[in-house]
């Protein structure tokens, strides 16, 4: 397998909405069809497309062998760890402009320069 079907199948997995057994199940199967159509390993990213259609394409062909509730909880886990990251970015901000707030409290005079002048 080269560097470009390697590509390919990265491509559409990272399309694919389902358990990691099942992805690399799929991914595994898919691989095997690529390897007999293209057996001298030479194929480029448009042979591949033009063969199988884009990764977008690929991947909604291959999702069809999910099933509906595996799909479902796969879609809840990302929803939940994208909501988790969102939320832990928030906190951080918060965190940080708590910490600029109470430095500025702290230190009111800090960053502000006087100039005295002898008369």
């Amino acid at each position: 397998m080269d560097r470009i079907s390697r590509k390919y199948l990265r491509a559409i997995g990272r399309r694919l909405c389902c358990s990691a057994r099942t992805r690399s199940t799929l991914l595994a199967g898919f691989e095997q069809e690529v390897a007999d159509a293209f057996p001298d390993s030479t194929a480029t990213m448009a042979d591949l497309v033009a063969r199988f259609g884009s990764p977008g394409e690929a991947a909604r062909t291959l999702q069809q062998g999910v099933p509906p509730e595996e799909y479902m909880a796969a879609l809840r886990s990302r929803r939940l760890r994208r909501r988790a990251a969102v939320i832990f970015c928030a906190a951080v901000l918060v965190l940080f402009g708590i910490y600029i707030l109470w430095g500025s409290y702290e230190h009111p005079f800090y960053g502000v320069t006087y100039v005295i002048q002898d008369d």
